[in-house]
């Protein structure tokens, strides 16, 4: 059987995945954020969210 590839290197993250990835940096917090239970986040700037955070989470430079 083939081995699984998980290195970041030989895979691109789905969209789930970017978004944890951004949800768990701290230097975003001002942009989303987990509630408390960390069962649901929030965007705390949606302006914010759309200009830095879509981009980085779609590859997309514009949004219809």
């Amino acid at each position: 059987q083939p081995e699984a590839k998980t290195s970041d290197s030989t895979f691109e993250k789905n969209f789930p995945q970017k978004l944890l990835d951004i949800l768990e940096t701290p230097e975003h917090s001002d942009i989303l954020k987990w509630l408390p239970g960390g069962k649901a986040f929030t965007i705390v700037d949606k302006t914010r969210f759309t200009s830095e955070g879509l981009p980085a989470l779609l590859k997309q430079t514009q949004f219809t």
